[in-house]
């Protein structure tokens, strides 16, 4: 039987060799097969890589890196997809309250990439 996403699969593992586990190519790499996976119905296994994913960038830059905000956005999504609400819900809601302290949220931009707060 084919495994899906096989080729993203060997694209992680030669990033991963070259480049080393925690460059930002290589987790990168791993949220776009985590989406993969998830898109394949893989929900299960695209958690695991994307929560991993989400702990290195944290482990990297901190809570409140905007890269470490992406991959708990796209771990809240995969949450989700794969029926765990309640915690899907929780991880969403942390991110919108990190990225309102930041003023990163698309409601709080003015800068023409969307609406802006009168």
């Amino acid at each position: 039987m084919r495994r899906p996403c096989r080729w993203g699969e060997e694209c992680l593992r030669l990033r991963t060799a070259k480049l080393g586990r925690d460059h930002p190519v290589v987790l990168t790499t791993m949220q776009y097969l985590s989406l993969s996976l998830g898109r394949a119905g893989e929900h299960q296994r695209a958690v695991e890589i994307q929560e991993e994913c989400w702990q290195r960038w944290v482990g990297l830059h901190g809570e409140q890196h905007p890269y470490s905000l992406v991959a708990m956005h796209f771990l809240g999504e995969a949450l989700h997809r794969n029926g765990d609400i309640q915690r899907a819900l929780e991880i969403l809601e942390r991110c919108l309250e990190l990225r309102q302290q930041l003023g990163t949220t698309v409601e709080q931009r003015d800068d023409g990439g969307g609406a802006s707060k009168s």
